[in-house]
């Protein structure tokens, strides 16, 4: 068996991962490379996630402004039109003894 020849010896050596055999460090070397693209990738995506987030709260905080100053105005202009036409005993009274009238002219709840 002196000159006998092992194939299976061979293919197994030819086989092996190992990062330290000759030429295996490509895999290793892709790897990262890939890794960096992927990181840069997602930075980009949470970058433009960020700048769509932004101009969305932005938009918001105009629509919220503008609106806001609408319904204030409207409520004012409604309140006091309501208040010019009915205004309660109540609210007409500025002393305890206009309070006191003023209870005396209320409905209790058995006149209604």
């Amino acid at each position: 068996m002196s000159g006998s020849y092992d194939e299976s010896a061979v293919a197994l050596e030819e086989t092996t991962d190992s990062f330290w055999e000759v030429g295996n460090y490509k895999r290793t070397v892709k790897r990262i490379d890939d890794g960096h693209r992927l990181c840069n990738d997602l930075l980009s995506c949470l970058q433009e996630r960020a700048k769509i987030e932004k101009a969305y709260g932005q938009q918001l905080t105009d629509w919220a402004k503008r609106w806001r100053q609408l319904i204030e105005k409207g409520f004012q202009t409604k309140w006091a039109r309501v208040h010019k036409e009915q205004v309660s005993p109540l609210h007409k009274c500025e002393t305890s003894e206009g309070l006191s009238r003023a209870s005396l002219s209320v409905p209790s709840s058995k006149e209604i």
